[in-house]
């Protein structure tokens, strides 16, 4: 087996680790089966994306509950730049309450 020096970021591999420990596995392992998957499929195993974009259902569906909620007086009123910080907040990845 071919042996790699990568470069993580420590905080994420701590994290990863104690994922994977509940999983029953490990970093080196989860690395091969991402390689195996990738093989396989001819592409990277999941949707590389920007977090903070939305499908058009998606946007449409928050939309459709944001009508609700004002209808049913339970509208909130924010400024602009209170709703980009929501947006930004990376521990709710930009979800809205």
């Amino acid at each position: 087996m071919n042996a790699y020096s990568i470069q993580i970021d420590p905080v994420l591999a701590r994290e990863a680790q104690t994922v994977l420990q509940g999983l029953g596995t490990d970093i080196p392992a989860a690395v091969n089966m991402f390689l195996r998957q990738t093989v396989l499929n001819r592409a990277i195993p999941f949707q590389a994306q920007d977090p903070t974009l939305f499908t058009e259902a998606e946007l449409m569906a928050k939309h459709q509950r944001g009508i609700e909620a004002i209808e049913a007086g339970r509208g909130i009123c924010v400024t602009m730049e209170q709703l980009e910080a929501m947006a930004n907040d990376k521990r709710t990845g930009g979800a809205f309450p």
